[in-house]
């Protein structure tokens, strides 16, 4: 999706920086993600490890990373691995879920490198203060060789997939659910 919009503005001239980006996306980001899943297994294996038996999960992320919270929370957790979860927007936090986390509350907030960085930043700095059982995943943190500082908000959703992804390997090794199945859905009519 976000190529073809790209590649859209680029014809009518709005992406000034769209043959740099995409000439350093073709070369190095396969590489690079391919890299950032093997550095994300260890902690993937921990976090599973930690959070699999939780009652309630709750994912935090916002800018382009808001749609990987959204949909990791209800599409992988709830619908694929059976776990309960929720989703909140980074700019939300402060109007409400604030004030049902508690120290032993399980929150992941997802931090990407756009130009909305500084709303998970602000919930980042909060957590400390009130709660003990929080991760924090940063792409940030993740090397992509090749890629420009100025090209990696771009990415930063496929950065997060790449955890997540070994996160739900981990899930399935160690819950033995296995992704695809499914109770309800495409199972009967609703």
């Amino acid at each position: 999706f976000f190529a073809t919009a790209d590649r859209f503005m680029h014809i009518a001239g709005e992406m000034p920086e769209y043959e740099e980006m995409y000439a350093q996306f073709d070369r190095y980001l396969p590489e690079a993600l391919a890299e950032a899943e093997k550095a994300a297994d260890n902690f993937a294996r921990d976090f599973v490890s930690a959070h699999k038996d939780d009652a309630l999960h709750y994912f935090v992320g916002g800018g382009t990373l808001y749609g990987a919270t959204y949909s990791y929370a209800m599409c992988y957790w709830e619908e694929m691995h059976w776990l309960r979860t929720k989703s909140i927007h980074s700019a939300e936090f402060f109007h409400g879920m604030l004030e049902i986390v508690e120290k032993d509350t399980p929150v992941t907030l997802f931090i990407g490198e756009d130009k909305q960085r500084p709303l998970g930043e602000r919930v980042a700095k909060f957590l400390p203060r009130i709660c003990e059982n929080y991760t924090i995943i940063d792409t940030k943190d993740y090397m992509l060789e090749g890629i420009s500082e100025e090209y990696r908000g771009r990415v930063s959703h496929l950065v997060m997939h790449a955890v997540t992804d070994r996160i739900d390997a981990h899930l399935v090794d160690q819950t033995g659910h296995d992704m695809d199945l499914r109770r309800y859905y495409r199972k009967m009519d609703y």
